[in-house]
């Protein structure tokens, strides 16, 4: 099974880290093609150092292990080159190739986009790393749809561009599936507006009264703000807290003064009882 052909010889290069886990990578799988494992430690170590080319071979020397029968073994040996270029890991240089990969005249969409994210795996780029790639696809890729001669700002237009076309879709969609729906067209008897019933008008209204012309209308208060001119005025000897001068057409009196008054207990209604109040607010006023 020695009929696998090993890796080429490892070559120092300006980038030795990424250079060195990609050699290690081939000859583990070299390794394994080869049932390594299987052989003796030091028939393993000398088919290691036989491959790994004469700049590792130099670079092996400075380790100053001593070699014996079972030691050392390769995973030692890999371990020892690990530590050796892992402080020569040279981010700068990989995030410069990153930035500079742009798709090859014959190669394939797929294939670019494959190499962009194996480049981005070591810049380090963090939570930045997925828009980074999607960045570096847009201004890198060949096809005139998407960029013209690789300009940027062709490429945002672009993509400016196709959301506003996805935005439109979206918003046509959505428009087309409310005009499915029974309430579209349907005028509200409440508010007179479109698409909705009246049980479901959300609309606050407030009527204007006429002379002769009463209509309470109950309403729900969550807090009132007493700020401002009040004054307390008397109806019917009943006290009530009122805000002076607020210029509304419209005055509200709770349903807790009405009942307490006495219209209540003289059995008119609550329009009868509205229609008194008013005229004994304007002539204490």
């Amino acid at each position: 099974m020695d009929h696998f052909k090993p890796p080429s010889q490892f070559e120092l290069t300006i980038n030795n880290a990424e250079a060195w886990e990609t050699w290690k990578y081939k000859f583990l799988l070299y390794s394994d093609a080869i049932q390594l494992e299987t052989k003796p430690v030091k028939q393993q170590r000398a088919i290691l150092l036989h491959n790994i080319g004469d700049d590792a071979l130099n670079i092996y020397k400075t380790f100053g292990l001593q070699e014996t029968l079972t030691n050392p073994t390769i995973t030692e040996i890999l371990e020892k080159f690990d530590n050796h270029f892992k402080p020569f890991k040279n981010v700068i240089y990989r995030r410069y190739n990153f930035f500079s990969e742009v798709q090859d005249k014959n190669q394939s969409f797929d294939d670019f986009v494959t190499k962009v994210k194996n480049k981005a795996v070591d810049c380090e780029f963090g939570d930045l790393t997925e828009s980074l790639i999607r960045d570096r696809i847009v201004l890198g890729v060949l096809d005139k749809n998407l960029t013209e001669s690789n300009s940027p700002r062709m490429s945002c237009r672009i993509i400016q561009e196709k959301l506003k076309e996805i935005k439109e879709e979206v918003t046509v969609n959505k428009l087309s599936s409310y005009k499915e729906t029974f309430t579209y067209g349907k005028q509200c008897n409440k508010c007179k507006k479109l698409n909705h019933y009246a049980k479901c008008c959300k609309n606050k209204i407030v009527h204007d009264i006429a002379e002769n012309d009463i209509y309470m209308h109950v309403l729900s208060v969550d807090n009132i703000l007493r700020d401002g001119w009040f004054e307390t005025i008397y109806i019917q000897g009943h006290p009530i807290n009122f805000k002076i001068d607020t210029g509304a057409d419209v005055n509200i009196v709770g349903k807790e003064d009405v009942r307490s008054s006495q219209w209540e207990a003289g059995g008119g209604s609550y329009g009868d009882a509205a229609a008194k109040m008013r005229k004994q607010y304007r002539k204490n006023l």
